[in-house]
């Protein structure tokens, strides 16, 4: 019973849908920051916390069922993503940009994110991810400062 929720949480449901599992998992991040934001604005600090604290063992759980850093599993993206928007200011325009910088580095994997992958188990899968919403929250927030959006 425990390995069904384990798995049921890595991959929230969005994970088995074909397709671009990152691209829905980092939309369901962004749907939750929002929501979660517009009831209790420090409770996104929960979310990035629950996500990547559980995503851990769940995440590692997953792998050994689906192989290492399936599509499926999408925990990690809705931690990376919260960790994104923590960056932003509140608001569509910022969360949009979050969102796409977050893709883009998720996708891209640029050194030393691809090498992230490589600590093995659930670590290995979340940390690429967290590593990206580091990088893509500090380029937005760059980004918004200096064009003065």
């Amino acid at each position: 019973m425990l390995d069904k929720v384990w798995l049921g949480l890595a991959h929230l449901g969005v994970g088995l849908i074909p397709g671009p599992g990152g691209t829905y998992g980092s939309i369901v991040g962004v749907g939750l920051f929002a929501l979660i934001y517009s009831l209790w604005p420090p409770g996104v600090w929960l979310l990035f916390a629950g996500a990547a604290l559980l995503g851990l063992p769940a995440a590692g759980r997953a792998e050994k069922v689906y192989g290492q850093d399936a599509n499926c599993i999408v925990i990690d993206e809705v931690a990376g993503q919260a960790l994104t928007l923590l960056f932003l200011p509140a608001g569509w325009k910022a969360w949009l940009a979050g969102f796409l910088a977050f893709r883009f580095f998720d996708i891209a994997k640029f050194w030393p994110l691809s090498r992230a992958e490589r600590l093995g188990g659930g670590l290995g899968v979340m940390a690429d991810d967290l590593a990206a919403g580091v990088l893509a929250g500090l380029a937005v927030l760059i980004a918004w400062r200096l064009l003065g959006w």
